[in-house]
């Protein structure tokens, strides 16, 4: 079962917010939290700017592991990005100490109140996966705007640990407990478990002509490889829209669903390089068409498998050849 051990780590919080500024990809430098921040404490100088702008083409290069070291100060990390965090970390440590009382209270709700139907979720996950044993996942919790949460799984934070920017959701809101699931069975579950299926079935013929599909959609234009995809089709078939809900008594999502289909319907054809399209397209829809295998799983305690594997790859080749109809 998920042992949770959320921490406050200020200069990661700091670092995080420091790199939303530069835009660099929208799921982790997340648009609308920059913008709202802007707004809210004015626009970037002009030499915040020149260096958001020099940080962003380092992102770009290094990735997430340029916010990894300049959260530990690695002697690593080369000095122009050091000065690009350095100027930037004054607006982001104000930003932070405003939010830092929340994140406290966050801190205390999820290491001693969780909702009632946590520890049933945990087991279905722990299922679905075949994981018997606990397990500790150290929850690192980020500044978000108001209303707003998500995780980045272990991106920049090591292994056995996930993110979660929650700093502006109210403290009765249990749906943050459903993303952070979603970003433990990243964390854990899915290095363990998925990962080593999905690497079995692409060393196959027909791994490698899906990998070859992959390379050539917009979602893989983007981005991130065909294992990280795969991993979001069935992990969103589970939580926090899937089929574990239903499993410990929450309401259907059916309808959220349903509304996601349908706007990736409209976007097929038009969405090439907006993240946020592309992703509605290629992932949501995708894993909407997941969530009745995840469902028959979870309902028979199946384990899963390499036919679960190929399912998802299925429904990206569906996806996929839809596209090349009109493309």
């Amino acid at each position: 079962m998920t042992m949770l051990s959320p921490v406050v780590d200020e200069r990661l919080c700091i670092v995080y917010i420091a790199q939303t500024f530069t835009r660099w990809h929208d799921g982790v430098a997340r648009l609308d939290y920059a913008d709202y921040w802007l707004q809210k404490y004015g626009d970037l100088t002009e030499q915040e700017a020149s260096e958001a702008a020099f940080l962003r083409e380092r992102l770009h290069k290094g990735g997430c592991t340029i916010i990894s070291q300049a959260a530990k100060e690695n002697p690593a990390l080369d000095d122009g990005s050091i000065a690009a965090f350095t100027v930037l970390s004054s607006r982001a440590e104000r930003i932070y100490q405003d939010e830092k009382p929340s994140l406290i209270q966050w801190v205390d709700r999820i290491a001693d109140r969780p909702p009632e139907y946590f520890p049933r979720m945990c087991e279905g996950l722990d299922t679905f996966f075949g994981i018997e044993e606990d397990y500790e996942l150290r929850v690192y919790l980020l500044p978000s705007p108001p209303k707003s949460n998500c995780g980045n799984g272990d991106m920049f934070v090591g292994k056995g640990a996930t993110t979660l920017a929650c700093s502006g959701m109210p403290l009765d809101d249990e749906g943050v407990f459903l993303v952070l699931l979603h970003e433990a069975a990243h964390s854990i579950h899915q290095r363990r478990v998925l990962n080593p299926l999905v690497a079995a079935v692409l060393g196959t013929p027909y791994g490698e002509k899906v990998s070859k599909m992959f390379q050539e959609s917009p979602v893989g234009r983007l981005g991130g490889g065909l294992p990280s995809y795969t991993g979001e089709l069935v992990i969103h078939s589970l939580v926090p829209h899937g089929a574990l809900r239903e499993f410990c008594g929450l309401p259907s999502s059916e309808n959220y669903w349903n509304s996601k289909l349908e706007e990736a319907q409209r976007l097929l054809h038009i969405a090439a390089t907006d993240w946020n399209d592309v992703y509605t397209v290629w992932v949501t829809a995708a894993c909407a068409e997941m969530v009745p295998f995840g469902q028959e799983y979870v309902a028979k305690q199946k384990q899963l498998d390499e036919a679960f594997v190929r399912a998802a790859l299925n429904t990206f080749e569906g996806i996929y050849s839809r596209w090349r109809t009109k493309s």
